[in-house]
């Protein structure tokens, strides 16, 4: 998804050409297929330069992760993949579940603490990975919109980029 999307525009064939590869090489994943695009001579070279920007973005997001909260983490993810700027070229209905998500996976990074251990990104993967192995992902469910004439109760973390005719 992010490889297709405003930032990046990998089309279905250059997606096709690393799968392609990952086949060959066995247990071999998109990204070591894109650590070795060189070896690719099937990519375009306009392919080649945005794996490229891709993997200068993925270098400077991992260099600082060390030093940033996950929540500041997560922020920098959507702000450099320009999340925020595609959701608002969305129509409104697909545009407010868009920023809804966005929101409640934030609010899940500010909300977030390990049992044990400093608060680290690897750590807040592993527990994405185990919420939705276990089957009470409710968290990472997609929220949906409600209807016109209701009432939302939400953080203020979740109600970042959302606008009511009404707040209390």
């Amino acid at each position: 998804r992010i490889w297709m999307g405003g930032r990046f525009r990998f089309g279905m064939t250059s997606i096709a050409t690393l799968r392609q590869w990952c086949r060959q090489e066995e247990g071999l994943s998109l990204f070591d297929a894109a650590l070795n695009h060189q070896e690719m001579p099937d990519l375009t070279p306009e392919a080649g330069e945005r794996i490229e920007t891709f993997l200068e973005l993925h270098a400077r997001l991992v260099g600082a992760s060390p030093v940033c909260p996950v929540p500041g983490i997560v922020a920098n993810v959507i702000d450099e993949l320009g999340f925020w700027d595609e959701i608002a070229a969305l129509d409104q209905g697909p545009g407010l579940t868009a920023r809804l998500n966005l929101a409640r996976f934030t609010d899940l990074a500010h909300r977030w603490r390990p049992i044990e251990g400093s608060p680290t990104l690897g750590r807040f993967l592993r527990y994405l990975t185990a919420l939705d192995e276990s089957g009470r992902a409710d968290e990472l469910a997609a929220a949906m919109p409600t209807q016109a004439n209701a009432v939302s109760v939400l953080t203020v973390h979740a109600a970042k980029g959302l606008e009511w005719s009404h707040v209390y």
